[in-house]
């Protein structure tokens, strides 16, 4: 079987909703996974279903058959609804894949998240500094850093070659999310 390898950027424009995007084939599962400006290598390690939050972008290397037809879906999380492409070699005959899948899609998850690893990992040490971050908002979605609006917050500022451990707290309930969602370390 031959192989071809492209290259995919998937973005979604939903503020408010996870889709878990699926591979549909074992043979067209990312070998590289573009998250911001880091890639991660993961091939062998891969997950058939990676979650896309609001507004997120997935960016991946695709190896996939030359003969084949493999669709890559998204479908929102708790629902049937779904979306996608499918990657279709020259003559391929392609068959209707419905707009509603047959069963609920599960909430999106950072599980396929939690296998990643660096191409090239830090080496281990203690942070050199850490940043606790207070997020908050003022009334007309004014969002503040550490109390502050932009232009009148104070910086968090790191060197080159830094290492800088920060957590990130939310104590107001936004949209439906509970306070202190969105907490990072």
């Amino acid at each position: 079987m031959c192989l071809d390898r492209r290259q995919m950027l998937l973005a979604t424009g939903a503020a408010a909703l996870a889709l878990p995007t699926q591979w549909a084939r074992a043979q067209s599962k990312p070998a590289l996974l573009t998250v911001g400006s880091r890639t991660l290598d993961v091939h062998g390690r891969s997950a058939k279903v990676y979650g896309i939050s609001g507004k997120g972008r997935l960016g991946l290397l695709l190896t996939i058959p030359v003969t084949g037809v493999p669709p890559i879906l998204a479908q929102v999380e708790a629902d049937k609804r779904r979306t996608g492409i499918v990657l279709a070699s020259a003559g391929a005959t392609v068959t209707k894949i419905w707009e509603t899948a047959e069963r609920t899609a599960a909430f999106a998850t950072l599980a396929p998240d939690e296998r990643l690893q660096a191409k090239a990992p830090l080496a281990a040490r203690q942070p050199d500094r850490t940043f606790h971050i207070m997020l908050g908002e003022e009334s007309g979605y004014r969002w503040t850093l550490n109390g502050n609006v932009h232009g009148e917050h104070t910086p968090l500022e790191a060197k080159v070659g830094e290492r800088i451990d920060y957590s990130a707290r939310h104590r107001r309930s936004v949209a439906g999310c509970p306070a202190g969602y969105g907490s990072a370390g």
